[in-house]
């Protein structure tokens, strides 16, 4: 039975919908991490998606960037929306979201979508600058900076890892986090996504469009390119990583950047941990993720100069409970 928000929403829907002839069919599309919902609408024809956002803040975030962005990036287009009740009509781009796609794909396939998502980061380094940098809401999702990573990655992870009954973190193993936060690369500065996962990436008529765009903000460019090329949610290989990274490197501007990759790469599988820990005490699905993910921390690790032990000690105690519990 539908809830009076879905009842209000589909009124207004109906309202807004182009030469409908009888009724719209709803029906909720997958996706358990966020408190927005989306729908698929459809009239038998032609298809919208209907999403319901809870933080009155974050949609007005959601639309200003939205807006901006789709100007020069491919992102769904937001064709009405509701401030009030915090309602948006946008393009339906279809369920070919690039984690099953690239898993499911064959070693050309899989080449030819990395591509495709190497010209998309490359576009998005040059024109979310352009597009976002005069947006008024811009300050409300606060620059990255070695504070910021502290706060909301390194200390999320902790937390996380306490929610799985990990001891309270050692003396030592602080100490290992303030040296990886201070290894953090805050050079080159762009706009980033800060969610750039294949999770958020999807295919369209044979282009690749980003989602989720709200939380994007000031940082180091090379972040996003550690949240794809290391992330949990796909099975790329070593060779495949290296080809995605000469393949961005090639687009903006041939420089190296496998030293800013390495040092920003654990910030970023810390803030994913996080987050897997806290969705899966909440009883989504998320705990199986933990497994690649902290495999993947641990070998990020071993990228970087300097003695991690106590750090690598903590993820190992950590895999062995994410077996226990979600194996």
């Amino acid at each position: 039975m539908s809830t009076l928000i879905e009842r209000t929403a589909l009124t207004w829907a109906k309202s807004l919908w182009p030469k409908l002839n009888g009724d719209l069919s709803m029906d909720l599309l997958a996706g358990e991490a966020s408190l927005r919902r989306y729908y698929r609408l459809s009239d038998g024809q032609d298809t919208l998606v209907l999403m319901i956002g809870p933080d009155r803040l974050e949609n007005q975030v959601y639309q200003d960037f939205g807006e901006r962005l789709a100007l020069s990036l491919p992102l769904p287009k937001i064709y009405a929306h509701n401030q009030e009740n915090g309602f948006f009509l946008m393009t339906d781009l279809g369920e070919e979201r690039l984690d099953r796609l690239i898993n499911a794909g064959s070693p050309s396939d899989r080449r030819d979508l990395l591509l495709k998502v190497a010209d998309l980061l490359a576009k998005w380094r040059g024109k979310a600058q352009e597009a976002l940098i005069a947006s008024p809401y811009l300050g409300h999702n606060p620059a990255f900076s070695r504070n910021f990573a502290k706060v909301y990655e390194w200390e999320y992870f902790l937390r996380g890892l306490a929610l799985l009954g990990l001891e309270a973190p050692s003396p030592r193993l602080l100490s290992s986090g303030e040296k990886l936060l201070d290894n953090i690369p805050l050079t080159p500065w762009t706009i980033i996504h800060r969610d750039f996962q294949s999770r958020n990436l999807t295919l369209f008529n044979e282009e690749v469009y980003v989602l989720d765009w709200q939380g994007a903000r000031e940082g180091p460019a090379t972040y996003d390119l550690a949240s794809f090329m290391y992330d949990p949610y796909t099975n790329l290989t070593d060779a495949e990583r290296a080809y995605f990274l000469k393949a961005y490197e090639e687009k903006t501007g041939g420089l190296d950047l496998q030293e800013s990759l390495d040092r920003i790469a654990p910030s970023r599988l810390a803030q994913a941990i996080g987050a897997y820990c806290h969705l899966a005490d909440r009883g989504l699905p998320y705990g199986p993720y933990l497994l690649p993910a902290l495999a993947r921390l641990s070998l990020a690790l071993d990228r970087l100069p300097g003695d991690y032990q106590p750090l690598k000690t903590y993820i190992a105690k950590a895999q062995a409970r994410a077996k226990e519990l979600f194996s």
